[in-house]
């Protein structure tokens, strides 16, 4: 830790991380690998997890988010496979390139109404992830979801992704 950046934790046998709450940023690849980490809450107060911070955990399934966070970088979370549920903090405006690329596991997203731009193949690979609600004004890339997940807007608006998610079909 420098400078309230919490830098790198390479420790193996790691299972649970709180991390302290005079820390502000989560470099990239801080936790990069550690496939033994279980859970990780982040306390209010921060407001970036860097790039591939927590990519390749493949033990995590719960990461509890501060609504302090307001960036969350590239592949942030590629490869979590036991990740099952995330919300996302509310301040939120972008989900980034293959954010959560790989999370095959994951199950149930929560994108809160602030967000405008969901980038490419930011849930890619999420082959257990079937529906999505989000606020109608979303911008959203192509491949950002596995194929036939269903997103929701709130009038009531439903489309189901197709083929190579290169298309929308209105239900």
């Amino acid at each position: 830790v420098v400078n309230d950046i919490l830098y790198c934790c390479k420790d193996e046998s790691l299972q649970t991380v709180k991390i302290p709450n005079s820390i502000r940023k989560i470099c990239s690849y801080a936790f990069y690998g550690l496939s033994s980490l279980r859970q990780v809450t982040i306390p209010m107060g921060v407001v970036e997890i860097g790039q591939s911070a927590f990519g390749l955990c493949e033990g995590l399934q719960e990461i509890n988010f501060p609504n302090s966070i307001v960036e969350i970088g590239k592949f942030a979370f590629n490869g979590c496979t036991s990740l099952v549920k995330v919300k996302l903090p509310k301040n939120i405006q972008k989900i980034n390139e293959r954010t959560f690329d790989g999370c095959t596991s994951l199950q149930t997203v929560y994108i809160p109404d602030k967000v405008v731009k969901i980038e490419e193949c930011a849930f890619d690979g999420c082959a257990s992830l079937k529906s999505v609600q989000i606020n109608h004004n979303v911008q959203i890339d192509n491949w950002a979801f596995p194929d036939k997940t269903t997103i929701c807007a709130p009038e009531k608006k439903i489309w189901k992704i197709l083929m190579l998610n290169q298309s929308f079909q209105e239900l």
